[in-house]
């Protein structure tokens, strides 16, 4: 695998007058109206529903990448087809009811964060959600243990709502000078990031 690693964010307004980027909405049923659980996403497991809803669609423009308020990710179509060639099996791309959008399911969850390296806050081990307690909350500096990664596209075990790509899927999305996503460099191991 590579050895350098970046999270995937979509990108801030460019100048301060700009509206913050719009908030689509993945509703919690499918296209007959069957129930969709939205946390399947962030499992790493192959979705076999039909279409999934979307509301709030944005109509001033497409854009590339956007999040909904659960941290899911919508690409459109263009960044959809690149993120498939470059990470192959490792993604699955969930139609949804609006043609513009897919949703990017990252069909891997690694347990590669190297708790003794990053810095970061818990959740208190009395937390009243039990399945936080004692997870991280928080993080100021994320190093990646690179024995524990197998994908050049992943989410992480305890803190699912971040996507870690690797540095061939950044290139192939970056060469095609895709607008909208930002990438951001992680350390791993003991390497500085670069």
């Amino acid at each position: 695998m590579s050895d350098r690693y970046f999270f995937m964010v979509n990108n801030g307004p460019d100048d301060a007058e700009d509206e913050a980027q719009p908030i689509l909405e993945v509703a919690t049923t499918d296209a007959r109206g069957r129930p969709v659980d939205i946390w399947h996403f962030f499992r790493g497991e192959t979705y076999t529903g039909e279409p999934v809803r979307v509301v709030n669609v944005p109509q001033d423009r497409e854009y590339q990448i956007l999040f909904d308020a659960f941290m899911i990710p919508l690409v459109s179509r263009s960044l959809a087809g690149l993120l498939r060639d470059a990470a192959g099996e490792d993604v699955q791309l969930v139609p949804t009811t609006d043609p513009a959008y897919w949703i990017l399911n990252v069909l891997h969850v690694h347990d590669a964060i190297d708790r003794d390296r990053s810095r970061f806050m818990s959740y208190p081990a009395d937390y009243p959600r039990v399945d936080l307690a004692g997870k991280p909350m928080m993080f100021t500096k994320v190093v990646l243990s690179p024995d524990r990664i197998s994908a050049s596209i992943f989410r992480l075990v305890d803190w699912s709502m971040a996507i870690v790509v690797s540095e061939s899927v950044c290139r192939r999305v970056t060469d095609a000078a895709i607008p909208d996503v930002v990438f951001s460099p992680l350390q791993v191991g003991g390497r500085p990031v670069a």
